[in-house]
This record gives C-alpha cells, structure tokens and sequence, in this order.
C-alpha cells in the first residue's frame, strides 16, 4: 500500500467533516426541500488571528453533557493505541508528530505539533509517533454526563451542531476574543505559558500551561506574561441542522418544469482577501510590525514559515533558535523537542546535547546512576563525579561513600605524604606504590 505523507501546513482549518453522534442516533443530512436548513450564519466564534484546526458536527441528545480533557505520552517507536476511548473526541498533537490511520478505511495522515483531527467513533482510528520521535497528545472529548468531565454539566438542546477546536499562540500583551455561545460553555485548555480568562460571569481566572477549565459568556484571553502563550479553545457552534422533515408527496399530478429553489442556501461567509506577498501565512502587514521579510516566507531559515513561528509554534521568526539550545526551531519541531524549552525533558541537559532528549531518566554521564537517581541523590547529573575527588558517583554510591562530599570529609591525598617521600599520596595510589612505605616508590 503507498501511503502519501502529508506536509505540515500552517492552515490545517477543518480537517473533518464528519456527522456524530451523541446521545442519539445519526440524523441523515439530506439536501433540498426534505431537510430544515440552517438558520442565517453566526457570527463569528472567535476575533484575532485564532485557527480551526479541527471540526465536526454533533447530534445532541436531550440530556446534559460535560468537556473532557486527558493527555499521554508515547515514547519514540510505541505501537499504535485507539487515538479514542470514547465518542466525540478531539485530539491534539502537543508534541512531536503523529501518525493517525482509520481503522476500518485505511487511509493515513502525519499530524504535527498543533495540528488536530476529529475522532467520532471510539476505536474508529489508532495513533502513534512518527519520524523516530516521541509523542505527546491530549485528548478533549464531550461526554454525556455521569462519565466524567470538567465543569459543570450543560444542555445544549437536540439537534446538529457545529464544533470547533479553535487554537492560537499569543504573544505577551495580546489578547484573543471568543464570542458567547448559548449551547454550552468553552472549553479552555493552555499547552504553553499563561492567560488571564476576563469576561465570565463567575469572574476572571488565571490558567497556567496543563490547566484546563470550562467558562460562559463572552470571553477575552489576555496573555499579560513575558513569553508566548498557546491556547486551544473547544466551542459549540450553530444550530446546522434540525430533525430532518418528511418530504410531503405532491397528490396534484405534475404541473411543469420547475425552478429551482437557490434562495434556500444561504450564500456562505466571503473572507476578505488579505495581502501575504510570500504565502507563508502572516500578511504583509504583520511582517512589517514583526520586522520579517514579506517576501521570504521563512526570514530566519529554519524551516519554519514566518506564519508557523508566529501562529502555530510561538517561536521567534527572526531567530533560527528560539530557545538558544544550537537547535533550529523546524529541526526541534521534526524530533518533537519543544522549540520554547533548551531542555525538553527537564533533565539537566540541552536538548542539542541530549540523546534522550523525550525521556528524561538515562545515564547521560556514564556514571552508572540514572537521571533519576542523581536528581534524588543531589549529585549532578551531567557529572560522573560530582564532588571531584576522583571517583564516580556510581563507585561511590556502591561503596557507601558520599558522592557529595570530596574524600568523605578526609583530608585530600593529592596534598598529603604519609610516607614523606616527596610524592604525594595520591600520586602513589595512581602508580600503585604504597603511601605510607618511603622505600615503595612509583
């Protein structure tokens, strides 16, 4: 079977259309006169520079439901899982890259750190990690209620209804607008950095990176902190779709031909057209406030186009190396590194100078003592001998000497002479001679 990787793109905006089903059964979507059509377009769900980057539309039963939120972590070369548990499931790339594949269909697609997809029916898809890295994923679901959620229970009402995973980064000072909707709260969920959440009726509320919460109302997200913030918002749109109606037999026999009915569609949003003289997704306009060149879709060489760095990753798109680590920020995003972080998995070490960077708990020193045990030990973890007295820390652990104190407190032989041979002690042990016997000489 050939299987076309797809390449990051830094629009990926509803990437599943698909109808659900929750609570009920699916409702056919039928065209013409047989279906209630959708009433006039909403405005819309969000006012900044935020991305769909997944969507769906939902059957909603009569009873209330709850958001979900979970994440994991797969380490390089683990075997697909269910990309779901349950039904009606977002999932979100946070790091690394992922491969999802339809179960039942086959086809497969690369998703990237940011990217999205909709799974509808638990166990419908698997996902695993690609390109030899690591993976970490969380997982937004709307659940009935009474299988666990986040928030309080809401009631969207029956019927079909579009749902969006809306995601954005925002440099410190901006803010990102998310317009009330009346079927159900938004779902808030910080992957990087840190917001203040103004405009719910319950008041304002901070969220650091990993936190997650539900809100009502017309929300404004602020980022009043020094570094980017990235954010992914779940929200319940627009009733699409009422109970499908009955077609009606026509008992008056034919009349003639007919015209047909083009003012039951309503005509869909038109986007205005914004000038982005080098296609990489940040207009003309935000490069010169940026400082990039409009016409080179990637100012800093790193494989990242301007709108990437600045929409999707929160990079620097003026620096090659965001977080200074002597990694390009498109390699950092290509092994599933965090381009915002020199050292990824908090071990001690950049993750340019990291074998491990996803994992966190080698032996980096070769010192005989995992990452782990160093860091409960005190000792350092990208020293083997941390206390300089010229055993490693491993030898000394097994010996029952202390790695933190030189010599264990004992006064130190490169600077004694037992035997007063005028060669030190230590220089003795190294040579193999006795240090306390003046005829035992190197």
């Amino acid at each position: 079977m050939n299987v076309k990787r797809l390449n990051r793109t830094p629009n990926l905006a509803r990437t599943v259309s698909i109808v659900a089903v929750v609570g009920g059964s699916v409702a056919a979507i039928a065209s013409g006169a047989s279906a209630a059509l959708a009433p006039p377009t909403p405005p819309p769900t969000a006012v900044g520079h935020a991305q769909v980057v997944a969507q769906s539309a939902i059957e909603f039963g009569d009873g209330p439901f709850q958001w979900a939120v979970g994440r994991e972590t797969l380490n390089p070369g683990a075997p697909a899982v269910p990309a779901a548990d349950v039904d009606n499931t977002f999932v979100l790339v946070l790091q690394g890259a992922a491969i999802a594949a339809d179960v039942e269909q086959a086809p497969m697609v690369r998703l990237g750190a940011g990217e999205a997809t909709f799974v509808g029916t638990a166990g419908s898809m698997t996902i695993a990690p690609a390109d030899g890295g690591g993976l970490s994923l969380n997982r937004l679901s709307l659940n009935p209620t009474g299988e666990g959620g986040t928030g309080e229970p809401f009631t969207p009402g029956p019927g079909v209804r579009d749902i969006d995973l809306l995601r954005d980064v925002l440099q410190p000072g901006e803010t990102l607008a998310i317009a009330d909707s009346p079927a159900g709260p938004a779902l808030l969920v910080v992957t990087e950095g840190s917001i203040t959440v103004a405009g719910a009726p319950s008041g304002s509320a901070d969220l650091a990176a990993g936190a997650s919460g539900t809100f009502d109302g017309a929300l404004t997200l602020v980022n009043g902190g020094t570094a980017p913030a990235a954010i992914v918002a779940g929200i319940i749109g627009a009733l699409v779709q009422t109970t499908p109606q009955t077609e009606v037999p026509d008992t008056a026999g034919p009349v003639g031909p007919t015209t047909p009915n083009t003012s039951a569609q309503p005509p869909g949003p038109t986007t205005p057209t914004v000038p982005d003289a080098d296609g990489d997704g940040l207009s003309d306009a935000d490069e010169s406030t940026a400082g990039t060149n409009p016409n080179d879709p990637d100012s800093d060489g790193d494989d990242l186009t301007d709108g990437e760095e600045v929409h999707t990753y929160g990079t620097d798109p003026l620096s090659s190396r965001t977080d200074d680590d002597h990694l390009e920020d498109g390699l950092e995003i290509e092994r599933g590194t965090d381009p915002l972080d020199a050292d990824t998995d908090d071990d001690g070490l950049m993750d340019s100078s990291d074998d491990l960077p996803l994992q966190g708990d080698g032996d980096h020193d070769a010192d005989d003592l995992s990452f782990d045990q160093e860091r409960n030990l005190g000792t350092d973890p990208a020293n083997p001998d941390t206390d300089g007295d010229g055993d490693d820390d491993g030898f000394e652990v097994n010996n029952g000497t202390d790695p933190l104190v030189r010599n264990d407190g004992q006064p130190d032989p490169s600077t004694v002479d037992s035997d007063g041979d005028g060669i030190s002690d230590q220089e003795e042990i190294d040579a193999g001679s006795d240090p306390n016997d003046a005829d035992s000489m190197p």
